[in-house]
């Protein structure tokens, strides 16, 4: 029984065929056709930082990963989401209730039971709020009356309306 070997560190995953040959000492051939399949590391392939987001506006954002052997499975295993964001399989999503950076570790793990880890970063922005405060300056009935309404952050320009009742008759937003 001849036996031959290929060996050394494969550089690059992927998958390569070949044919080989073999020759016995009365010059006699044979050849076959062979396929090695090479796997690249599980690694993360998102970034350190995620996207920003907003106080009270939704938030959806997929973390991934290459090589290892697909399907993968994503935990959260130091540090937390945002409040109210949570994360389902690679995915994080919802509508965050509070405003700040906040930092958590994930780990992915592939079918073959690789695993990498990575430290993740969020900034949630404050989302739009009214920053007048009620009750607002009195009216007399016939005078003049004019009262400038003031909002903070979220993406100006901004456009009020009466979202219920109605403000008092004779005026108008």
């Amino acid at each position: 029984l001849g036996a031959g070997q290929i060996t050394g560190t494969p550089t690059a995953g992927g998958t390569t065929g070949f044919t080989l040959q073999v020759k016995d000492s009365a010059g006699e051939t044979a050849t076959g056709v062979f396929m090695i399949i090479v796997a690249s590391p599980l690694q993360i392939t998102s970034p350190a930082v995620l996207p920003a987001g907003a106080a009270h506006a939704p938030y959806h954002y997929n973390l991934m990963a290459a090589g290892g052997e697909p399907p993968y499975s994503w935990e959260i295993t130091a540090g937390s989401l945002p409040p109210g964001l949570t994360m389902a399989d690679n995915t994080i999503s919802g509508i965050p209730t509070a405003d700040g950076k906040y930092s958590f570790s994930a780990r992915v793990t592939d079918s073959a039971g690789g695993s990498e880890s990575g430290t993740f970063s969020v900034t949630i922005a404050p989302g739009l709020t009214i920053t007048s405060t009620s009750p607002l300056p009195a009216a007399a009935v016939g005078t003049q009356y004019s009262q400038a309404l003031a909002a903070l952050a979220g993406a100006p320009p901004y456009e009020w309306s009466v979202a219920s009742g109605a403000v008092p008759s004779g005026l108008s937003l």
